[in-house]
């Protein structure tokens, strides 16, 4: 007898003998499946470029914050003069020391007006000093310290250098620390020279001569920060 073959039996899934109605309910289960992992992924994807973008936009705004404020204050520096005041201080002293009331209550209004103009607070610091004595009479330390924070203001101007180290080698001059009054002179001198002025070497050579031991020191000092602040 020939071999009879018998054919494999075919495998069968569960959905085979499934009843249509439940087919068709498994097929939309899974297609909402996937349509609800396309939008969890989309969303994800979305929230992801947002916050990337609120970010860059945020630091964007600081930085322009930061520039405008920065700004600003190099205008507000800008307008208030350095030289303009420092003479103004000046005169401020000559009219407080003279007991001069009325040109020393103008003068101190009028630069009020200007130091309030600008938001720097060791310049305002050294205004109150000066405010609360100018009415009696001000140790010269006031108006020095005054003017030396004038000078900062726009320090990259020569003769504000120039004054800076003045004033520095001014606070030296009678101290016991001989090393750094050593280096303030010898700087002090090589800023002078190169503004090469003959009004001004020779106030410095007045003071140096005078050498913090005569009685008008702190006038001469002052004589020459008015000659360095009018140099051209």
């Amino acid at each position: 007898m020939e071999d009879i073959m018998m054919e494999p039996k075919k495998k069968f899934s569960d959905d085979a003998f499934m009843p249509k109605g439940k087919k068709r309910l498994k097929k939309n289960m899974m297609l909402l499946g996937t349509v609800a992992l396309i939008i969890v992924i989309v969303g994800l994807f979305l929230f992801a470029f947002m916050w990337g973008k609120k970010s860059v936009t945020g630091s964007v705004i600081s930085e322009a914050a930061r520039t405008s404020t920065g700004t600003a204050q190099k205008a507000a520096t800008v307008e208030l003069s350095s030289s303009d005041v420092v003479q103004k201080i000046i005169l401020l002293r000559q009219y407080s020391n003279s007991r001069d009331l009325v040109n020393t209550a103008e003068s101190v209004s009028g630069i009020n007006k200007q130091i309030e103009s600008v938001d720097i607070a060791e310049l305002r610091a050294a205004w109150r000093n000066i405010v609360d004595c100018v009415f009696d009479k001000c140790a010269d330390n006031a108006y020095v310290n005054m003017i030396d924070a004038l000078s900062m203001m726009q320090i990259e101007n020569q003769r504000n250098g120039a004054i800076h180290s003045v004033v520095e080698t001014f606070k030296l001059w009678t101290g016991k620390n001989q090393l750094y009054f050593s280096d303030s002179l010898s700087q002090t001198n090589k800023l002078l020279i190169q503004l090469d002025n003959k009004d001004v070497n020779k106030a410095w050579q007045e003071l140096v001569k005078c050498n913090g031991q005569c009685e008008g020191f702190s006038d001469l000092t002052i004589s020459l920060i008015q000659e360095i602040n009018q140099a051209k």
